[in-house]
C-alpha cells in the first residue's frame, strides 16, 4: 500500500471498517456513499485517520494541506481506485467460490 505524508505525519491509506465508522460518522450516511465534493473529502480523510488512530490531523489540517498540494488528492484518490478493485476482485473470487459449491 502506498504511504502518504501531510503535516511531517505519515500514513497509509485504507477502505476499512474503522474508515466506514469515521465517515459514517462524519458525513451521517451509511456506508462510503458519497454524494457531494465534500463528501469524498471526507471519505479521504476518513481513510487517513482510520488507518493511524494516533494521528493529531484535524479535517481543517487535512484541507488546507490538499489546497496547498493539489497532487495529495490524487495520490488519494489513486489509493481508493486501487482498493475498491482488490475489494471487487476479492468479491468476485468469493461468489464464484459460492456459485462452483451450488453446483455441487
Amino acid at each position: 500500500m502506498k504511504e502518504i505524508k501531510i503535516n511531517g505525519e505519515t500514513f497509509t491509506p485504507k477502505y476499512n471498517l474503522r474508515a466506514m465508522f469515521l465517515y459514517e460518522k462524519m458525513s451521517g450516511h451509511s456506508g462510503f456513499e458519497t454524494t457531494t465534493t465534500e463528501d469524498n473529502f471526507m471519505l479521504l480523510y476518513s481513510m487517513l485517520k482510520g488507518s493511524k488512530r494516533d494521528t493529531t490531523l484535524t479535517y481543517d489540517e487535512f484541507i488546507d494541506a490538499c489546497d496547498d498540494n493539489p497532487e495529495l488528492v490524487n495520490e488519494l484518490s489513486e489509493c481508493i481506485i486501487s482498493q475498491a478493485k482488490a475489494n471487487e476482485s476479492m468479491m468476485e473470487q468469493v461468489e464464484g467460490k459460492k456459485a462452483k459449491a451450488k453446483k455441487k
